[in-house]
């Protein structure tokens, strides 16, 4: 059945619309060294990705006893900004995906645990800002980041939409459990994460390449 051109669909920003993770989370490894933490990235993305810095911040204590200063939060931001503003770009494929449902006037949204600086930085240098631009929304904006639903319910809220009737693209477990807590259809990308956890999560429809996204919305 083909998507109501007036279907809100709300993507996720890290791993979905950019490319970033292998980005900031080599900044992220690099920084652990000095504390005597050895992660591989890939380790690391799977480990610790779709969450905040506050929240793995409070992980690294859990899993290695080590507190982290409070100004490693603000270095790691400010060095992968850094990073981001001249390498990252946007994720395969999902540029046609993202301009086919703004052609067919299906609304478009960010929902991202990223702070607003760094979704506006990371959109701008993937070309992907004029889509979104002004329909941003940032975890820092509501009280509870993913895997609670507060800043897809904003998003919904915001754009004039019930959150039954929008669709989410989600890449972590986190997030897939925050659109389904929301009451919104999740659709999981894979590329870079377990399947079967997005499934579990709850998680409608599961793909690994965004040519294959289309399909599955019906557009």
């Amino acid at each position: 059945m083909p998507l109501p051109t007036d279907t809100l669909v709300i993507f996720d920003c890290d791993g979905v619309l950019v490319d970033s993770e292998p980005i900031v989370f080599a900044v992220f490894v690099e920084s652990l060294r000095p504390f005597g933490i050895e992660l591989s990235v890939e380790e690391a993305v799977r480990r610790y990705k779709g969450h905040r810095l506050r929240e793995n911040r409070q992980q690294l204590l859990r899993d290695y006893g080590i507190d982290m200063p409070e100004s490693w939060e603000r270095e790691q931001f400010q060095l992968g900004e850094d990073r981001l503003a001249v390498e990252v770009g946007a994720i395969t494929g999902v540029a046609p995906v993202v301009e086919r449902l703004v052609g067919r006037g299906n609304p478009v949204c960010v929902a991202s645990q990223s702070r607003m600086t760094r979704i506006e930085l990371s959109l701008k240098r993937a070309d992907l800002w004029s889509h979104f631009e002004g329909n941003v929304f940032s975890a820092h904006m509501v009280e509870k980041a993913k895997p609670a639903p507060d800043v897809y319910l904003l998003a919904a809220k915001t754009m004039g939409h019930a959150p039954e009737s929008c669709f989410v693209i989600e890449d972590t477990v986190a997030g897939v459990s925050a659109g389904v807590a929301a009451g919104m259809t999740v659709f999981g990308y894979a590329a870079d994460s377990d399947p079967a956890a997005l499934g579990q999560a709850g998680a409608v429809s599961i793909f690994d390449d965004m040519s294959e996204l289309p399909g599955l919305l019906g557009i």
